[in-house]
Order: C-alpha cells, then sequence, then structure tokens
C-alpha cells in the first residue's frame, strides 16, 4: 500500500511545533499522528495527501502550500505550514458542526508538539512525546518510523519553517 501525508507546522506562541492528530487503534489505543492515508486510484499522491488532511483535519489549503516532499518506503510526505490551527474549531466541527459517518471519524483530538520536543524524543528512540501542555502522548509506530529517517524528514520540516 502507497500512502501520502501532510505534516502540518504552525507556531505556538513563538514556540515552531508540528499539529497532531489522536487516532484510536484496536491494540495501540490512543496514538498520535499527522493527516495521510492510502491513495486512490487515479489520484497522484499530494492529491491524496490534500484530500486526507481535508477528511481527516478538516483543513484545505492548495498544492502551492505545500514545501517540497519526501517518499520514505512507500509513503509520501510534505509540510506545509498554516498559521493557526485551532483545536476548538476542530473540535466543533469533529463532534457539531457537521454530521459526520462513524467511518469518517478517524481523528478524534489534536495537540501541538514543540519540535524541539519531537527531535528530543524520535533521537532518543522513543515513541512518547511531550505536547505542549506537557502530557505525554505516543506517535503512531508507521510515523515514529518515518521521524527517524532524520535528513530527509526532520531536513524537510527545518527548510519550512527557515522559509518563514
Amino acid at each position: 500500500m502507497t500512502g501520502a501525508v501532510i505534516i502540518i507546522i504552525t507556531y505556538c506562541g513563538s514556540i515552531p511545533s508540528i499539529v497532531l492528530y489522536e487516532e484510536r487503534r484496536r491494540g495501540e489505543g490512543r496514538i498520535y499522528t499527522s493527516p495521510g492515508g492510502s491513495i486512490d486510484k487515479g489520484e497522484t499522491p499530494i492529491e491524496a495527501a490534500i484530500r486526507e488532511t481535508a477528511e481527516e483535519a478538516y483543513l484545505k489549503f492548495p498544492v502551492e502550500a505545500l514545501n517540497g516532499g519526501v517518499k520514505i518506503g512507500n509513503c509520501y510526505f510534505w509540510v506545509v505550514f498554516i498559521n493557526k490551527v485551532d483545536r476548538q474549531k476542530f473540535l466543533d466541527i469533529r463532534f457539531g458542526e457537521i454530521k459526520l459517518k462513524s467511518v469518517q471519524k478517524e481523528m478524534y483530538d489534536m495537540t501541538h508538539v514543540p519540535l524541539e520536543n519531537l527531535v528530543d524524543s524520535v533521537r532518543a528512540g522513543s515513541r512518547w512525546v511531550v505536547n505542549i501542555t506537557g502530557k505525554r502522548i505516543r506517535l503512531r509506530k508507521e510515523f515514529y518510523d518515518a521521524l527517524r529517517y532524520e535528513n530527509t524528514l526532520f531536513g524537510l520540516i527545518k527548510n519550512t519553517i527557515q522559509r518563514l
């Protein structure tokens, strides 16, 4: 299976952060990851990444907003900077404004993780990372494995922040 993921970067105050979404998976419980998923037939990887982000995180943006792009294993990754990603707005949409079918409700919550915390955890070999409120959360294994390719994915994130 080939997948596509968009990593969302924002600032919490003056702290560069990555926005992660909570998933609930049988056998793993609550884990956190970026929006993404499978590439549908006839769809390009970048189209799939944008579609999945709209479906899971309720965020829309043009292709031009995406920076770079790397392939790690069978998955494509892009990074986008969004000035503000509002948890309350996400929750309002998720649980109230629109009536989603249960199969469409893949993401349950969102959080911001300072990039420094993410880098430190990955370099220490841990799937556990501390979010902006000080809570320890666990990364989805596939997402963590992709982050371990520091020279590619972290380089793409760093280049995005430097352009701001």
